[in-house]
C-alpha cells in the first residue's frame, strides 16, 4: 500500500498561513507527523501562495529533504514551480501530480524531460 501525506497543501488554511509566514517549525511538525503516521510520499502544493509559489515550493521541498526520509510528490500545474525544485530532489523518488492539459498538449513535459532528464529517473507523471 502506498500512503501519501496530503497536509503540505496551501489549500489548507493553517498550512497556507505557515507557508506565507515561512513558519519552519509548523511545516516541520507537519512533515514529521505525516512520516510518523506512515506516509511514503509527501504531497507538496504551494499554488495558493501566488507569486511566491516557486520560492515556497523550493523552501518546503528543502524542509522535507532535511527532516524526512519520505519521497516527494510535487502537486502543481505550474511547470516553472516543478522546474524550480527538480535539481534539489536527488536520492528520493519523485511523483509529479496535477500536470495540466495545457502543459501536456504543448509538449512542455517533453521539454522538461529533455532538459531535466538527469533528475527524472524515478518520476511518475499523473
Amino acid at each position: 500500500m502506498l500512503v501519501i501525506g496530503e497536509k503540505l497543501n496551501s489549500s489548507i488554511p493553517k498550512t497556507l498561513e505557515a507557508f506565507q509566514k515561512r513558519n519552519s517549525d509548523a511545516v516541520i511538525e507537519l512533515i514529521k507527523k505525516q512520516e510518523r503516521f506512515g506516509a511514503n510520499y509527501l504531497d507538496i502544493n504551494t499554488a495558493l501562495t501566488g507569486e511566491q509559489e516557486n520560492d515556497t515550493m523550493r523552501w518546503v521541498v528543502d524542509l522535507v529533504l532535511q527532516h524526512s526520509r519520505c519521497d516527494i510528490m510535487i502537486d502543481s500545474p505550474n511547470i516553472e514551480a516543478i522546474k524550480e525544485v527538480l535539481p534539489y530532489i536527488q536520492g528520493r523518488k519523485l511523483f509529479i501530480n496535477s500536470i495540466s492539459n495545457q502543459i501536456l498538449s504543448t509538449k512542455k513535459i517533453d521539454e522538461l524531460e529533455k532538459e531535466y532528464s538527469k533528475y527524472l529517473k524515478n518520476v511518475v507523471l499523473e
